[in-house]
């Protein structure tokens, strides 16, 4: 008895959802995946031709379901615009790339390396981004000559994807640029600061303000550094006033902490906020709210100044 209810169960369920499938107009048969895919634009980005910015056009007939190989023809090729200039095949040339579920590998010659600093984070943020637009692309990893491509410390780079580097959707903004932003974490202990400075490509339309607290959520690239403020915290706003940083961040700022010490996590905040021009005091709070302490003792009702004693 319990089969043949099973079975009727089915039955209704299959003529239900066969009616409702008959119902659509013949205009919405597409998904909604699809219907993304063919109507969102695509871009490819290029290098300006004074190497220190990156933008944004977007590529006729190219569509998130293309091929990979579709993409990279879209990097090789020259811009219209006479102020930008491909990134693949002028000085680095692309030899060979895998995709392996949702992994790209793409393996460069040996003309990568001899990229400046500045031009070949700008290179890896104008491919990635432009890649990562695919269907089929998950993640990107960069070889050279079939070794892992390695930072300065000499680590590999790893897969990336395009929240690795701080930007706008493609088609609110087309422009970026690089710069070094002076960050505070903490040191092994937990007690005091170390001040890093990090290069990262970032849009001309993302605040410096933002780009700096996401800079800290995501935590330190280098080495003798760690985080102060826990990975999945979510950043509600920051909006500057009046020479005033106002920060608000969710529940994890104070609810999910490192093993570091509660002076060393607020001024890492402020100390990094303040190092940019026109910012002189900052105020912390937590999903808005300020009538409170960030966790024992640090009122967020206060204004805070810059703070150099807890640097190393």
């Amino acid at each position: 008895m319990l089969r043949e209810y099973r079975f009727r169960f089915l039955l209704l369920l299959f003529s239900a959802l066969s009616l409702v499938s008959c119902a659509k107009p013949a205009k919405e048969g597409l998904s909604p995946q699809v219907d993304e895919a063919v109507t969102q634009k695509v871009f490819a980005y290029f290098l300006n031709v004074d190497e220190n910015g990156i933008s944004g056009k977007e590529v006729e007939g190219l569509k998130k379901d293309s091929l990979v190989r579709d993409f990279i023809a879209a990097l090789e090729s020259d811009p219209q615009d006479q102020s930008l200039k491909r990134v693949l095949g002028s000085e680095v040339h692309l030899g060979s790339y895998k995709l392996t579920n949702g992994m790209l590998e793409l393996d460069f010659d040996s003309d990568y390396l001899r990229m400046k600093r500045a031009k070949e984070v700008l290179f890896r943020a104008s491919i990635v981004q432009t890649l990562m637009q695919s269907n089929e692309v998950s993640f990107v990893t960069f070889c050279v000559n079939g070794d892992p491509l390695k930072n300065n410390s000499g680590k590999p780079v790893g897969s990336m994807t395009d929240k690795s580097f701080i930007y706008n959707a493609p088609d609110e903004i087309y422009s970026y640029e690089k710069t070094v932003l002076h960050l505070y974490f903490t040191d092994e202990t937990g007690k005091k600061l170390v001040r890093c400075d990090e290069e990262t490509v970032f849009s001309t339309n993302v605040p410096m303000e933002k780009l700096v607290m996401q800079s800290l959520i995501d935590g330190p690239k280098g080495k003798g550094a760690y985080p102060t403020i826990v990975s999945d915290t979510k950043l509600n706003s920051v909006d500057v006033k009046d020479g005033i940083c106002y920060v608000s961040l969710d529940s994890g700022a104070a609810d999910k902490l490192y093993d570091v010490s509660e002076e060393v996590v607020l001024y890492s905040i402020v100390d990094s906020l303040t190092e940019i021009r026109g910012i002189e005091r900052v105020q912390i709070s937590i999903n808005g709210e300020t009538d409170r302490v960030l966790r024992d003792k640090m009122s967020l009702a206060e204004f805070y100044e810059r703070n150099l004693d807890l640097v190393k």
